[in-house]
């Protein structure tokens, strides 16, 4: 059997996801069970499956936790993910809006990238 992710390259460690937006590429992290405030995509966005955090692992040097949204045709059993170290699949986008925090400025856009998911597979510890 062909592996259909051949085309998908590592993210760099020290790479900007600024420039790497809808490329195929992987990054290696772990599904967060800390949630940070982020920015969703709303419902007209890509069609998804569910959405989960993703703290990438800390060598990545631009890069903090950031939402993960599964775009694959089946849906994935995070619970059983949880501690697990993982390789995902897929590409960043960016998603942008106006800030909720109180005495923001109603006018000031803000944005915040994201991770498509089209597959993830557990590595090995």
């Amino acid at each position: 059997m062909i592996n259909p992710y051949l085309d998908y390259k590592p993210f760099p460690k020290d790479g900007s996801p600024d420039d790497y937006l809808d490329r195929k590429i992987t990054l290696t992290g772990r599904i967060s069970n800390v949630i940070w405030q982020h920015m969703l995509r709303g419902p007209g966005d890509k069609p998804y499956i569910q959405d989960c955090y993703i703290d990438p692992d800390e060598d990545y040097k631009f890069l903090n936790q950031l939402v993960g949204y599964n775009i694959g045709t089946f849906p994935f059993d995070w619970d059983l993910y949880g501690p697990e170290h993982l390789r995902f699949y897929g590409s960043f986008g960016v998603v942008t809006g106006s800030s909720k925090r109180p005495g923001s400025k109603v006018d000031e856009t803000y944005s915040e990238v994201y991770f498509d998911i089209v597959d993830l597979e557990m590595l090995p510890e």
